[in-house]
């Protein structure tokens, strides 16, 4: 406490708890008010987020809730995303503890080492009503995380994004309890407990960055694998387009197959009068002649990722009649 408080006089701004309710209240108004703006300017809703309009309009089976997938008999948009929308499975009680496990598991296996966190928070649900408040809401932070994302079909990339705050409040806390633990046992002098500690930790974090053998991959390069995952297929892409020499402007559509389900070709900047714009063929709605003429401005491309060959519009059209 400041010396005005312990002295009893009341600080400048009032009483603490309006001062504490100010200093997280007015950052939580704020960002509030810009999330508000955004999504008025994207949707000309305050409260639908552009996340959410994109649901509606392309994948309404991604959402949260138990039993969400799309009537195949009821009418869906126009703009759905078939095959991105087939992808949700449809969420039970028996998938969604699944998935509780499953962002458990990969929230401990990728932050430190899952042993490592699996004993400190062990030890932390045993003596939680003895913590200090702030340990206590530290630990309480991570479960409503989790419990947050029960309602959701999947666990997450790594099996742990959507979680992924969480990790880093587990390491803290992992920290607390060392300084606990190392605390006890030298208050007692057992000096094995200590040396015991220090080498596991320093094992876990060799492990994580370093190969042990010929086989093994460090788990910083498994993750790193797995983040990557589309990279190439972006860089392949750009390099295609710099070197096929395109008749500009032009329009490249993507002909979308089962292995682009997670690689987006389209990304395109304001105010989309690029020399090339990338768009994703949606065939039930257009044909290549439609959208050819769509664009009389510019030089329809088609692009087939499996083959990385270009098709003009025109000849495509053709062939298609």
């Amino acid at each position: 406490q400041s010396p005005a408080i312990r002295d009893g006089n009341t600080p400048s701004l009032g009483i603490p708890w309006l001062r504490v309710s100010l200093g997280m209240g007015a950052p939580l108004i704020l960002g509030f008010a810009l999330v508000g703006w955004q999504n008025f300017a994207l949707t000309g809703n305050l409260w639908t987020t552009g996340y959410t309009r994109y649901n509606e309009l392309y994948t309404p089976s991604h959402v949260f809730g138990f039993h969400t997938r799309v009537d195949p008999d009821a009418p869906l948009p126009k703009t759905l995303l078939k095959d991105y929308d087939a992808w949700p499975a449809d969420l039970n009680m028996k998938l969604a503890m699944r998935n509780v496990w499953n962002r458990l598991n990969g929230t401990l296996k990728w932050h430190l080492s899952l042993p490592l966190l699996a004993m400190s928070t062990g030890y932390l649900l045993f003596s939680i009503h003895g913590q200090p408040r702030p340990i206590q809401l530290l630990f309480l932070s991570v479960v409503c995380l989790h419990v947050a994302h029960i309602p959701y079909w999947l666990d997450g990339i790594l099996q742990h994004h959507y979680v992924f705050e969480s990790g880093f409040l587990l390491v803290i806390l992992f920290s607390v309890v060392s300084g606990q633990l190392l605390s006890m046992a030298l208050a007692q002098q057992r000096w094995l407990f200590p040396i015991w500690w220090t080498m596991l930790v320093t094992l876990t974090v060799c492990l994580n960055q370093f190969a042990v053998s010929k086989v093994g991959i460090p788990k910083i390069q498994q993750g790193l694998r797995q983040i990557l995952f589309a990279a190439p297929h972006y860089h392949r892409f750009e390099q295609l387009l710099a070197s096929a020499e395109l008749k500009t402007p032009a329009l490249v559509v993507v002909l979308p197959t089962a292995g682009d389900l997670h690689v987006e070709y389209v990304r395109n900047l304001p105010p989309f009068d690029s020399e090339i714009l990338v768009g994703m063929d949606r065939s039930e709605q257009f044909t290549p002649q439609s959208i050819v003429e769509l664009f009389p401005e510019r030089t329809v491309y088609f692009y087939d990722s499996r083959t990385s060959e270009f098709t003009l519009g025109t000849e495509r059209g053709e062939s298609d009649d």
